[in-house]
């Protein structure tokens, strides 16, 4: 394999592993607007633990601007959607059906 064939290969490989986390580290993101008013709502007094200020978002979301509110609702959605698909399908049972 040549320089450029395996340039070509490399370049592509890191494409398709690269292209999905960027997709989802966009898919976290809240406005920067949105997250100076979660962050005066919920760390006022100077809290950087995150799993802390996403339960107080969930706790005062309608304590948010609408457009805030509707970012977080979405983002919350699209993160519970991501933990129900890596969970294994209790549905489909191992055992006999009687």
């Amino acid at each position: 394999m040549n320089f450029a064939s395996r340039l070509t290969f490399t370049l592509a490989s890191t494409a398709l592993v690269a292209t999905p986390l960027l997709a989802q580290q966009q898919r976290q993101r809240v406005s920067s607007e949105c997250r100076q008013e979660i962050m005066q709502i919920c760390a006022s007094d100077g809290q950087r633990d995150r799993s802390k200020i996403r339960a107080c978002v969930e706790q005062n979301v309608d304590k948010l601007s609408e457009g805030c509110s509707a970012e977080v609702k979405t983002r919350m959605e699209a993160r519970q959607q991501v933990r129900s698909e890596k969970q294994p399908d209790n549905n489909s049972s191992n055992s006999p059906d009687n």
